[in-house]
């Protein structure tokens, strides 16, 4: 994989610059763009290259990522439902990626 740099695209995530960086991870401020043009700022929570050809590690990376996803949507869970006249601000979405490739 290639070394990541702001402006480069993780699927459909633009990466802005990097806000934290650990033994394990880097998170970068990212722009989601929709198809119809709206845009909305995520973080985006990316392996270290130094970690990225070992398996357990990878594997160790995924499941945090799983329970991150369990906790914030549980499965089988109904949609909340926002009070009347009102929409939700926030939203959280996790997008397991597999080995996608910088472009």
């Amino acid at each position: 994989m290639s070394q990541l740099e702001p402006g480069n695209w993780l699927d459909r995530y633009e990466l802005g610059c990097p806000i934290a960086t650990g033994g394990m991870a880097s998170v970068w401020v990212a722009r989601l763009k929709g198809s119809r043009g709206f845009e909305n700022f995520v973080a985006v929570k990316t392996i270290r290259a130094e970690h990225a050809s070992d398996e357990a590690f990878v594997n160790m990376f995924l499941d945090e990522a799983e329970l991150v996803a369990l906790r914030i949507a549980p499965p089988k869970s109904p949609p909340e439902t926002p009070p009347q006249g009102r929409f939700p601000r926030n939203e959280q979405n996790h997008d397991r990626g597999h080995d996608r490739r910088v472009r």
